[in-house]
């Protein structure tokens, strides 16, 4: 079963909380994979990330945005909203 967990400052990171969901596929109701539920210190990491990250991605030109997001895993809700 895939396991799926957080990507920080550009790097996968399985949870540590302990805590998880599933993930199902809408159109045949399977289980498909499960998801890390973060914990405290997991979502300061992920927010401190993304505001280093800010100044970059907002001097980013939005002709250049969507070929970042295309490069993302398929599973990444950027490359997701991109295809859609």
């Amino acid at each position: 079963m895939n396991r799926i967990g957080h990507w920080i400052n550009n790097k996968m990171v399985l949870g540590t909380s302990g805590r998880s969901g599933v993930v199902f596929n809408p159109a045949t109701g399977e289980q498909q994979a499960t998801v890390d539920f973060a914990n405290v210190a997991e979502l300061d990491a992920v927010v401190a990330a993304a505001k280093s990250a800010l100044p970059g991605w907002r001097s980013t030109s939005l002709s250049r945005r969507p070929g970042f997001c295309q490069s993302l895993s398929p599973s990444s809700a950027c490359s997701a909203r991109t295809r859609s």
